[in-house]
């Protein structure tokens, strides 16, 4: 009997957060049946641009946009709905791919580590959460003194060595990949009026347990 052919399943990522995430999503949280791809548009203004790309090209059977909300206090939300509404045509479209969380990706992240009433974030600001992040990650938000010999903080910026410890953490520990599943449940779907929020979980349960109906509802809704 032949081999099933996989479904092909690619996000446009805002950023180097999400491309993080989504490096452990692939590793830890993808059934055998989805042939998983994405790209890394670094930044949100790029994110249109990639995902029309992507539509485009016939070995993708759905396209996906991951994005921050961050509380609405800047444009950027407003910026990758519109793009995508260009592209698209309808909301209704454009909500079925959207993949979005708010404040930001981060949450997503932090639940690996704890329940939502212990990392709950409120603000999109790195250094607000340099705190909580330095909490499970002893050498992210670290204290050092620097040269006037005053003790100051190295933050969470989200950069290259920063992600890599983060994902070497969960790379070692599967648990940790679980208790996000576990723990989203706590996050409110309406990400736009709640805060914490995303719809995330319903993706990630789908990729985890191979329900390719998720997906072709998603396909659907474009194709209509």
């Amino acid at each position: 009997m032949a081999q099933e052919e996989k479904y092909h399943i690619f996000f446009v990522l805002e950023g180097d957060e999400e491309n993080m995430l989504f490096d452990i999503i692939k590793e830890q949280g993808t059934n055998p049946i989805f042939d998983l791809n994405f790209v890394n548009a670094h930044g949100f203004g790029n994110i249109g641009p990639y995902f029309q790309d992507e539509i485009a090209k016939e070995e993708n059977d759905v396209v996906l946009a991951v994005y921050d909300v961050d509380d609405h206090k800047t444009t950027a939300f407003e910026t990758v709905q519109t793009q995508l509404m260009d592209i698209l045509g309808t909301q209704k479209r454009v909500d079925a791919v959207s993949i979005c969380t708010n404040p930001n990706i981060l949450q997503i992240i932090l639940l690996g580590c704890d329940t939502l009433n212990n990392v709950t974030l409120t603000s999109s600001s790195k250094e607000s959460n340099t705190p909580i992040v330095h909490k499970y990650w002893n050498d992210i938000g670290k204290e050092k003194v620097n040269e006037k010999g005053q003790d100051s903080t190295k933050l969470y910026k989200a950069n290259h060595w920063q992600l890599e410890e983060i994902k070497g953490t969960f790379l070692c520990n599967e648990t940790m990949y679980c208790s996000i599943l576990e723990n989203a449940t706590a996050l409110d779907l309406d990400f736009r009026n709640k805060l914490p929020g995303s719809n995330i979980l319903p993706l990630l349960k789908s990729l985890k347990e191979g329900n390719m109906e998720y997906f072709k509802s998603i396909q659907k809704t474009c194709d209509e």
